[in-house]
């Protein structure tokens, strides 16, 4: 059986996703951040729910040991301000999220596939207030 890890399973995107691929017989780590309700839905015997904080390195460099096939990153971090009223740690957080896990999550698997999936957000720079997750995206 093949194995995959979806970060922000809890998502309604990462949560069709883990549906998805148990569908066609994956085991599924499903990370989530804080909550789970959503994914506690699926009941399956090829899911594993797992707290993965995205912004430590440790956490992510332990789902080395699961040998997954695919990775499909779905977790971000987003929060709505106008440029001028941004603060760095904000900012770095997105960054850390958006950016350095999926680099890391990358080093975790030998051999495989791996999908980032974002949400139009990325793309729709007329939102002012979305201007750290376009850039991070």
């Amino acid at each position: 059986m093949k194995k995959a890890i979806v970060t922000g399973s809890n998502s309604e995107i990462g949560f069709a996703i883990c549906e998805f691929l148990i569908s066609y017989d994956y085991y599924v780590i499903a990370c989530f951040h804080n909550n789970h309700d959503r994914i506690e839905k699926l009941k399956s015997d090829n899911i594993t729910m797992r707290k993965v904080d995205l912004t430590k390195e440790s956490e992510i460099e332990a789902l080395k040991k699961e040998n997954a096939d695919l990775i499909v990153n779905v977790a971000a971090y987003y929060f709505d301000d106008y440029l001028q009223e941004v603060k760095k740690n904000d900012f770095m957080r997105t960054l850390e999220v958006n950016v350095v896990a999926p680099l890391l999550l990358a080093k975790t698997i030998k051999k495989g596939k791996i999908i980032s999936i974002s949400s139009t957000d990325a793309i729709d720079t007329y939102n002012e207030l979305n201007i750290t997750y376009a850039a991070s995206k």
